[in-house]
């Protein structure tokens, strides 16, 4: 069995750096050209849409994951899915960092126009909720960690069995 591992900050820093680059050439081969890209509003609302519903799911899950009493725990399969949507938007946060942060880099030259001004805002909103997006998931991903045990035999368990999650025995 594949052992997941936790998400490596430095790794999502990497990503982040190359996204950068690409951001910051995409912008510098349009200027080129003699025009400014454009940097719509509508992805820069709907990356902070995402990460608040990952922020709230983070909360909910945190809930089910470690209830206090009376509370029913979260089923398994929807913590291993949880753990997917976690991982995801961490490394989608990441590159969504980058690439607006390497556009807002370059466009802070053109802040003498207006036009340029409304695109740094709007490249330097879009960079921010990217990394909202992936602390948040970073946050949620460390809510799903089990936490490690080890059995009798002196192997490492993660109690990832189905009574591990509150689910029924069979």
């Amino acid at each position: 069995m594949v052992e997941m591992k936790p998400t490596s900050i430095p790794s999502l820093l990497g990503v982040a750096a190359i996204a950068a680059l690409v951001g910051w050439g995409f912008v510098a081969w349009v200027d080129s050209n003699g025009r400014l890209p454009a940097v719509p509003w509508m992805p820069v609302l709907i990356i902070w849409v995402v990460a608040g519903f990952v922020g709230a799911w983070a909360v909910v899950a945190r809930r089910r994951l470690h209830p206090e009493s009376g509370t029913p725990r979260m089923a398994p399969l929807a913590a291993a899915r949880t753990t997917a949507l976690a991982f995801a938007g961490s490394r989608t946060g990441a590159v969504i960092c980058g690439l607006y942060g390497g556009i807002a880099l370059r466009l802070i030259q053109e802040t003498a126009v207006a036009a340029g001004r409304e695109r740094l805002l709007a490249a330097a909103l879009a960079s921010l909720g990217g990394l909202v997006l992936a602390a948040l998931s970073l946050w949620l991903e460390s809510i799903c960690r089990l936490p490690e045990d080890h059995d009798e035999g002196g192997s490492r368990s993660t109690g990832a069995g189905p009574d591990a999650a509150g689910a029924a025995s069979w």
